[in-house]
């Protein structure tokens, strides 16, 4: 029998015995023992009482050795006899994920009492905050890919309704808005960038490149750095075709006992609106916040952001500097109990993005006639290629997913001892866990890149190929 290869020794001791073994024979015996080794009670069957454990331990590495050019993988059961076996693991998951202790601010008797509407889901309070998210909803505010590489200017007819978005907002939130109207704009502005101050009591408002909207609560201590409430106005289009299906119409704002239904309730008006009403409430409350609070609306960020996120991030940094904020709080995941604990996930990476265009052009002709591959046909099968080879899934010690399975590992007491076992040992076991992973489609995109094709166009007529 071919003996494993013996690189990084390291020594097992067990009950006053001692068993030279490798690296290599560790994750053989971890990953590759499937149905040749029993349960931890069927091992404890299968030998006297005054076996030697260095015999038992000779057994299940000549186990180990035998299976070790097998796709077998651990039984789950056998963890307990895995652990005991293996030695201490190299990264321990209790001495991750630190919490800090919970703040709680000093009474205050005002700002208290709106927050108990907040609290306790104040009928009369939950019913007009859901009016308010609907109303956004009611107003078209839709971005459109061919928008992207254009200028924004106030009169731009597919654009009216974030002018009639901001005009609701005024209304609808007193505080945070000033009552003056903006100055009308009569040209399109010259420069891409359209940045107006409006002052007012409370706060700063500014427009940002015609459509965004940039609010600041000065707090009242100037030493601590802000943090950034973010949002973005616009949602991506519905296709005309699908407005049917839809169980109330994308745009009607519909309210039932329990959602506001349409395009934006959830992507993203619902924390707009979420926001604006809590700063609304701590306004009329009178509280004065020790650190500066900043709201930054963009108007197209369903088209990547370049007119509306990107100028208000140049904005602010021109103003903080860079890692010129506490906190940066965004949509995204938010409250999350995949892992089996409530957890808030804070993101700290993002993944890159970009969209790649196929144009296949043929000679025209007719169906009666075809070639053996139309234009249509070629670009089916460059289609099925891309969707046949995805990416290769890889768990790097960088991907912030790895503490977040440390966290759940730590905090949650069900948490799945195998993958608590191989998370301690990540070196030897990170195949298996990029397998699990990639196995639950929850988490399988967060290990790979993800490809889609969503855009298709071709022919305009049954008959002809063109």
């Amino acid at each position: 029998m071919s003996k494993l290869p013996r690189l990084e020794k390291q020594t097992i001791y067990t009950s006053g015995e001692h068993l030279p073994i490798s690296s290599e024979d560790l994750k053989a015996f971890h990953v590759r023992t499937r149905r040749t080794l029993s349960t931890p009670r069927e091992l404890s069957s299968c030998f006297p009482a005054n076996t030697p454990v260095l015999v038992v331990l000779t057994l299940l590495l000549a186990s180990t050795a035998f299976l070790a050019f097998s796709d077998l993988s651990v039984p789950r059961s056998m963890i307990s006899t895995i652990d005991a076996i293996l030695p201490a693991p190299a990264v321990s998951v209790d001495a991750s994920c630190s919490q800090l202790s919970p703040l709680s601010p000093p009474p205050r008797s005002a700002l208290d009492a709106n927050y108990r509407k907040l609290k306790t889901l104040d009928p009369a309070y939950r019913a007009g905050s859901a009016e308010r998210l609907a109303q956004a909803v009611r107003i078209e505010t839709v971005s459109f890919d061919d928008m992207k590489e254009q200028v924004p200017f106030e009169s731009d007819p597919r654009r009216q309704g974030f002018l009639k978005i901001k005009n609701h907002f005024e209304v609808t939130y007193p505080l945070v808005f000033s009552r003056l109207r903006y100055p009308e704009l009569m040209t399109p502005p010259p420069l891409p960038r359209l940045h107006l101050n409006i002052s007012h009591k409370h706060l700063r408002r500014e427009v940002v490149n015609v459509f965004g909207l940039l609010f600041t609560l000065e707090g009242t201590n100037p030493t601590l750095k802000p943090i950034i409430l973010m949002a973005h106005t616009d949602t991506v289009p519905v296709a005309e075709e699908t407005v049917s299906e839809w169980a109330h119409p994308p745009f009607s704002g519909f309210i039932d006992a329990e959602r506001v239904w349409g395009r934006g309730s959830v992507d993203c008006k619902n924390s707009l609106t979420a926001q604006l009403d809590a700063v609304e409430l701590i306004l009329e409350a009178g509280f004065a916040p020790a650190r500066t609070i900043i709201l930054a609306y963009g108007f197209d960020e369903e088209i990547s952001g370049h007119a509306g996120a990107k100028t208000l991030a140049d904005t602010i940094y021109a103003r903080y500097g860079h890692n010129g904020a506490e906190l940066v709080l965004d949509e995204g995941s938010g409250r999350s109990s995949r892992l089996g604990i409530p957890m808030s996930l804070v993101g700290v990476q993002e993944k890159g993005y970009t969209d790649i265009k196929i144009t296949v052009s043929a000679p025209g002709g007719h169906s009666s006639i075809p070639p053996p591959h139309t234009a249509i046909g070629i670009l089916a099968e460059i289609v099925a290629a891309i969707e046949s080879k995805p990416y290769t899934p890889a768990l790097l010690d960088s991907n912030p997913y790895v503490e977040t399975l440390r966290c759940g590992a730590r905090w949650n007491p069900s948490f799945d001892p195998w993958l608590k076992s191989a998370l301690q040992r990540i070196d030897l076991f990170r195949d298996e866990i990029v397998k699990e992973l990639f196995e639950n489609i929850e988490t399988k995109f967060l290990i790979t890149t993800s490809q889609a094709v969503d855009i298709i166009q071709g022919g305009t007529k049954g008959s002809c190929l063109k």
